[in-house]
């Protein structure tokens, strides 16, 4: 819907219409301070996020239930052990 001059249409594109739209906010922007925002925070408290990204029914939920299995997790805290201890003895 289009606003003006304080009435709204409707417009309908066909299939070989591109239409740009301009928004007040730049929603990359927003997202951009979110993201910060999100970072300070799980970095105050000494969390690692991992995005899982893929297409549909290609096991994202699957994965993400076998990581949080105890067995895995104990496995992965060995790594990620492991490479910490890589990570600091290669500073010093």
């Amino acid at each position: 819907m289009a606003n003006e001059g304080g009435i709204q249409a409707t417009i309908e594109a066909s299939p070989d219409e591109i239409y740009d739209i301009e928004l007040e906010h730049s929603l990359l922007e927003a997202n951009e301070k979110l993201a910060k925002e999100n970072r300070a925070l799980l970095d105050q408290h000494g969390t690692t996020a991992i995005d899982f990204m893929g297409a549909i029914g290609s096991g994202k939920t699957t994965l993400i239930a076998k990581l949080v299995e105890p067995s895995t997790v104990a496995i992965l805290m060995r790594i990620l052990s492991a490479k910490a201890c890589a990570r600091l003895t290669s500073i010093r």
